[in-house]
């Protein structure tokens, strides 16, 4: 924090305090682009980077904990709060793991936090018209595009409490793979 041009000590001192009320480690995730000094430049190149770091891992971890390979995915939900590019974290996803053509795909965007409740019911619903299948949701924020440099201590608190991260879930109605 103290490299910031935008912060005078009252703002520094304030930050300090807030995250040291927080319960924030030192381990405590931050962007990229904020530890490199240019939050102050955000960049979609960027963006994609800290996304792709943390998508990327979850999906990984789930395919290997679960042993199902892409190619048996048939409905991929993302969600995301703050950014929707195109092409869409759902197209990434695709492209990455080289999944089928005809996996239904779904990206939900700007809904904040609840993202992830409304992927979950979206698969659930569309669970009870497509039988014998598998989903995956993958629900992240990012952090580095929305990273607030100004002074005022409302917004500064921002950049404290809320945090970049990803999770990945499967899903099925495939009677075979419910214990």
């Amino acid at each position: 924090m103290g490299r910031s041009r935008n912060l005078g000590v009252e703002e520094l001192r304030f930050l300090l305090k807030a995250a040291s009320r927080s319960g924030m480690s030192e381990e405590t995730y931050g962007p990229k682009s904020v530890m490199e000094g240019s939050e102050g430049r955000p960049c979609l190149a960027d963006a994609y980077a800290e996304v792709d770091e943390m998508v990327f891992s979850t999906v990984d971890g789930l395919l290997a904990k679960t042993g199902i390979p892409p190619s048996e995915i048939d409905i991929l939900v993302t969600t995301i709060s703050l950014l929707s590019p195109a092409p869409s974290w759902t197209a990434r996803i695709l492209n990455r793991y080289k999944m089928r053509e005809d996996v239904k795909v779904y990206n939900i965007s700007g809904m904040g936090c609840s993202g992830s409740v409304s992927g979950i019911d979206l698969v659930q619903q569309l669970m009870k018209s497509n039988r014998n299948c598998n989903a995956i949701v993958v629900s992240t924020e990012v952090m580095g595009q929305n990273w607030y440099g100004g002074k005022e201590k409302s917004m500064l608190l921002s950049n404290i409490l809320f945090r970049a991260g990803a999770c990945s879930m499967l899903f099925t109605n495939k009677p075979a793979l419910q214990n």
